[in-house]
């Protein structure tokens, strides 16, 4: 009895430990299981189902590989290490593997880009939820100390401190309520995607302010590359909206 209680234990610890790897695998299944069903209500569920696969695996190597650049030398003594996914992700190298692959894939078997970007943008900020709520209970995403009731105290810790993951699961949760409402507007293909594009990167910026782990990536701090990404993506939507007011860009 004593052993199969010590055997419970030990699988629940592990399971534990490793359960914001299961809300990442969860994240990516409620992700691919609801942009083909918006597909789906489209006619071209065969398509997004394919295309899914190839934007989880883009998303994958390019988070990684982002995630791994500021420590590149610590890589390059043990690439083995780049297969720990449970070590670390990119956001912003996830999103530009899963744009890249999927803009190949789509170009490849001549599937329209915008149809499924929407879709991608409306449903993301869920996945992201899911993702950061399972960084908090991994206890390593912290943020700076934080005056009382705005702070947490974490394992490890006899101060309270913002607890930045849960602030950015809950506007992720606001941003895909403002994308829902958007949906049901009759708007130019496209703009779902880029006010995603647009609106996270800002959340995820106020979000750097409580972070203790301000790190960089490409040479930038966060908050500075969110920032960057926001314009980018209201450059992208006012030329968008231009070009779709003057009829020279296909409805998908």
């Amino acid at each position: 009895m004593e052993f199969l209680i010590s055997l419970l234990s030990q699988f629940v610890r592990n399971f534990t430990a490793n359960l914001h790897l299961v809300l990442l695998f969860g994240a990516y299944l409620l992700l691919s299981h609801l942009v083909e069903r918006g597909a789906d209500r489209k006619g071209r569920a065969t398509a997004a189902a394919n295309l899914t696969t190839w934007v989880g695996v883009g998303a994958l190597v390019g988070g990684r590989l982002a995630y791994a650049l500021p420590s590149l030398d610590q890589y390059v003594a043990h690439p083995a290490d780049l297969l720990r996914v449970n070590t670390g992700l990119s956001f912003y190298g996830a999103l530009v593997g899963g744009l890249v692959v999927g803009s190949w894939y789509g170009w490849r078997h001549q599937e329209g880009f915008w149809w499924i970007a929407d879709l991608y943008g409306l449903y993301t900020p869920l996945a992201i939820m899911l993702t950061r709520f399972g960084c908090l209970l991994h206890n390593t995403c912290y943020g700076i100390q934080a005056p009382p009731p705005l702070g947490i105290r974490f394992p490890g810790f006899t101060q309270p401190r913002y607890p930045a993951e849960l602030y950015a699961g809950l506007l992720a949760l606001l941003l895909f309520g403002v994308l829902l409402w958007l949906s049901q507007r009759h708007l130019a293909p496209g703009t779902l995607f880029l006010a995603f594009l647009g609106g996270y990167p800002l959340a995820r910026a106020l979000v750097d302010l409580t972070r203790i782990d301000l790190g960089s990536q490409w040479g930038m701090g966060d908050p500075v590359l969110s920032v960057g990404v926001a314009l980018a993506a209201a450059t992208l939507w006012w030329l968008r909206r231009r070009r779709v007011g003057g009829g020279s860009v296909p409805e998908q």
